[in-house]
């Protein structure tokens, strides 16, 4: 059913406004180039889970709770990996983009995207999914922030037992770990003339891995991924406001309408999306972006968000659940912590992982507490 203008604003946006500010606040501190278009309507805030991380910190911190002390004891973490290149299946759908531009954007009336008639796609599949340059610089900034508000946490020279890092068996959540890493220890080894401190990554194969690939192993949620009921609500919607966007982006960028123009359709208009995205995310280039309305964002958005709000968020008991074992991994590490306070084994335990990681666990966490309460 076609959803309103009110129903746009409401749960499985509401949901990744509060799931995803907590992920970028308490585990990320969020870092990347920030865009403005007009009205200031934040483009790179409006790109789902391909949203980088925000260069701006407005000096908001968590309070430790009463009676914690001020004094932490140990450093729990989970973060996604940085800005990523897009896939092989993306680079081979921006390469179809490509050869569609060249032969229909000559016939474009609106002059502004004159460049799209001679624009190739430069995304190599070489590097498909790779972690970006920009994605280092976000890992190792962060790492930085948190090294300067807890500096007791990284005082003992590296040890692997004192600060284990755990990632998946993917390069660019290593690679991110690694960035991450390289931020803390920085200048605190003996090799080369930078002084660089070597330290040890490791990750499970990703067939068993039930902590952060969790939903790779899990039977019952490969029933729910694959179910096309899942997504149900989220076909509606863009099935109900397909049309109108085709229109928006045919209007914006000046389309005719005759045989020999443009035949735009829904996936055309939502590649032109992915398009925006990375541009974004990658190099902050909003070219792409300027083909949609403020209006034309927020619903595609509000598509994506219906997707991982019925896949991987309270819609989806099972792609909740299934993060269970990440979170009782959560606990046992504190309570080891907990256990020697004043001489803990380890100082911290960093992991790295992806976006399809932190939604479930975040949203049965918060199911948790709040049954808790």
């Amino acid at each position: 059913r076609s959803l309103t203008d009110q129903q746009i604003s409401m749960s499985p946006r509401s949901f990744l406004r509060i799931i995803l500010p907590f992920v970028f606040t308490i585990f990320f501190v969020n870092q990347t180039q920030a865009l403005a278009i007009a009205d200031q309507f934040r483009i790179d805030r409006h790109l789902g889970t391909k949203t980088p991380y925000w260069t701006e910190f407005n000096g908001t911190q968590t309070p430790s709770p009463d009676g914690c002390g001020a004094i932490p004891i140990h450093f729990n973490f989970l973060s996604r990996h940085g800005s990523r290149q897009p896939t092989k299946g993306d680079t081979k759908q921006l390469e179809q983009l490509s050869k569609d531009l060249i032969k229909y954007g000559p016939r474009f009336t609106n002059t502004s995207f004159s460049w799209m008639s001679t624009w190739k796609n430069t995304y190599s599949p070489a590097f498909a999914g790779e972690l970006d340059h920009l994605g280092e610089i976000e890992l190792y900034n962060m790492s930085k922030r948190f090294l300067q508000r807890y500096p007791d946490l990284f005082t003992k020279k590296y040890n692997s037992v004192a600060y284990p890092i755990r990632t998946t068996e993917v390069s660019r959540t290593s690679r991110s770990g690694n960035a991450f890493g390289y931020g803390l220890w920085e200048g605190t080894g003996e090799l080369g003339p930078c002084n660089y401190e070597t330290f040890f990554l490791y990750s499970v194969a990703k067939k068993n891995d039930s902590l952060l690939r969790f939903w790779e192993n899990c039977p019952n949620f490969t029933k729910v991924e694959e179910d096309p009921k899942t997504i149900e609500q989220s076909t509606l919607y863009l099935k109900s406001i397909s049309d109108a966007l085709v229109t928006s982006v045919k209007a914006i960028l000046g389309i005719g309408s005759s045989q020999d123009d443009w035949q735009v359709t829904i996936d055309d208009v939502m590649l032109l999306y992915t398009a925006c995205s990375f541009d974004v995310a990658i190099s902050g280039d909003t070219k792409f972006c300027a083909a949609f309305s403020d209006r034309d964002i927020l619903q595609l958005e509000y598509a994506s968000d219906l997707e991982d709000y019925y896949v991987r968020g309270p819609g989806s008991p099972v792609g909740t659940n299934v993060s269970c074992p990440l979170l009782i991994d959560f606990f046992a590490v504190m309570d080891k912590a907990i256990a020697s306070p004043f001489a803990p084994e380890e100082e911290s335990f960093m992991r790295f992982a992806h976006a399809e990681t932190i939604l479930p666990f975040l949203t049965y966490l918060v199911f948790q507490l709040q049954s808790s309460t």
